[in-house]
């Protein structure tokens, strides 16, 4: 095909391709490119976006898709009770997603400089991403003798360093795991014990020691909560807490002795007996009963 042909085969698609846009609901609003109904008259010949009814299709605004997206990315939000509530998701949307760009960015940066020292390496991570196992892609990229390895060779170290490190963490983990079963019995009796001595009914002690079981979990994952800090410091302060208690009760048990002889004096003809007076009757009870400030009494007499 030569040049012209191939130009004018060009433009018969061109004009076939407008003539199937232009259909006949839109021709009526589009002839002479003037007097169109939806304010497109005079612009040149505009095309209405229509449905496949022929009813003019409406773009939705930019705030209901954005108010769509917040809505289906967080479906439990409490949107309706607060407008403001959109703007904070989509703000931790946004911090999400700028800490998983500078993660990804960093990611790629060591991706690349270790392309740039071995390009097989990389190529081997790409096809295990892909789903290839992690020994076939090292054998596809690198040779059986990349899957052995002795000393004098490179790397021989850090293989070394490795393996031992990762024997240690095991042997760790499964004596940990052996002082956890040989515990575990002596802790459900202790707990059902304890359970007992406080008349803890059976959904009262599940609550507890999910609550236990809760805490070690996130513990284990290095996971920590306000609420967490909330219940670790009541019970720091508890014993504090009981002791102001019982000293406020034996405060207001005095108030209600002092206002009980009160009333039982009230009318009985003898002066002063009023809240003043009664405290003084009990501070000098106090006083005659203390030998000390008598033998000092004594002393400044002299």
């Amino acid at each position: 095909m030569t040049p012209e042909e191939e130009k004018k085969a060009q433009e018969e698609a061109a004009a076939q391709a407008a003539k199937e846009v232009n259909t006949p609901a839109d021709e009526g609003n589009n002839a002479g490119g003037e007097g169109s109904d939806n304010g497109n008259g005079g612009d040149g010949g505009m095309i209405t976006p229509r449905d496949e009814n022929g009813a003019p299709v409406t773009e939705p605004m930019p705030r209901d898709v954005f108010y769509e997206r917040i809505r289906t990315n967080v479906p439990d939000g409490k949107f309706d009770e607060d407008e403001q509530e959109y703007f904070r998701h989509a703000l931790s949307m946004l911090d999400q997603a700028e800490e998983g760009s500078k993660k990804y960015k960093g990611m790629t940066e060591k991706m690349m400089r270790r392309y740039q020292e071995d390009p097989e390496e990389v190529a081997i991570l790409l096809d295990y991403m892909e789903g290839m196992p992690l020994l076939a892609a090292i054998r596809k990229h690198k040779g059986e003798e990349a899957l052995t390895i002795k000393e004098g060779d490179e790397g021989w170290e850090e293989y070394q360093k490795a393996g031992e490190a990762r024997k240690a963490n095991r042997e760790r983990y499964e004596q940990m795991m052996s002082e956890v079963e040989a515990n575990l019995p002596a802790t459900a009796d202790l707990f059902t014990s304890w359970s007992e001595n406080n008349k803890l009914d059976d959904e009262q002690k599940n609550v507890i020691w999910q609550m236990m079981q809760a805490d070690l979990d996130n513990m284990s994952r290095g996971k920590f909560t306000e609420e967490m800090f909330e219940r670790y410091l009541k019970a720091m302060n508890y014993q504090s807490d009981v002791e102001g208690a019982h000293e406020q009760g034996k405060a207001e048990g005095k108030n209600e002795a002092i206002e009980a002889e009160q009333k039982r004096m009230k009318g009985s003809g003898l002066p002063g007996m009023n809240a003043g007076s009664v405290q003084e009757k009990e501070q000098s009870e106090k006083t005659e009963t203390n030998g000390t400030t008598d033998f000092l009494k004594g002393i400044h007499r002299r």
